[in-house]
């Protein structure tokens, strides 16, 4: 009898620590996700716009990526509010965060390895995997979330970053255009970030 108890028991909880994820899923990453989704994706359209303008070998257009400093700044005051609000943090909550930091510094080491490599060599050509990579590491992170979660939106959103990994690779391969990678990446951005995060918001504000 004990057993069968401690059995239900189990169950119970792992249902609650599912259904608990997934709130905190919604209430701390919705607008976050929201917040990259954008912003990535407008930066992402604006170095296009860029490109075609003064060429891509013109390395000042690249600049604009340095707004992803004040994003990174604001995306920390939104997790620290959010932190602050919240009364707990359930343990599948804390492994969402984990693989989000993880692919942060992931996403960071990877950045530097690049340029270092780039700098070294003096070629250009390892810039063609960045932004493949970068998808390729992000799908990953989803992948993770919405498996941890059972929120389907996520896995579809690592499916649009993996396949458009896939993509730049065609582009480059076949035509020869680094510079559509970025329009690739804005229109992962929407799908993969936007897409999911106001499917979020609108769970909440249904209550659910």
């Amino acid at each position: 009898m004990n057993q069968e108890f401690n059995e239900h028991d189990s169950l119970r909880l792992i249902t609650q620590m599912i259904r608990q994820a997934k709130i905190d899923l919604q209430k701390g990453s919705g607008n976050q996700i929201l917040l990259w989704g954008y912003s990535i994706a407008a930066i992402a359209i604006i170095n296009f716009a860029l490109v075609q303008i003064y060429g891509s070998r013109n390395a000042a257009i690249y600049a604009v990526w340095a707004l992803c400093i004040p994003l990174l700044g604001l995306s920390m005051l939104l997790r620290r509010r959010k932190s602050i609000e919240r009364t707990a943090v359930s343990r599948i909550g804390s492994m969402i965060a984990s693989v989000w930091n993880a692919c942060s510094i992931s996403l960071g080491v990877i950045i530097c390895i690049f340029y270092t490599i780039a700098a070294g060599s003096g070629a250009g050509e390892h810039f063609a995997l960045i932004v493949p990579v970068i998808m390729a590491v992000t799908g990953l992170a989803l992948f993770a979330t919405g498996r941890i979660c059972r929120f389907r939106p996520c896995i579809y959103g690592s499916a649009v970053f993996w396949a458009g990994a896939l993509a730049c690779a065609i582009l480059t391969a076949g035509l020869h255009r680094h510079d559509l990678h970025l329009l690739v990446l804005a229109a992962c951005m929407a799908a993969g970030f936007v897409v999911p995060g106001h499917l979020l918001n609108r769970y909440v504000g249904q209550g659910t």
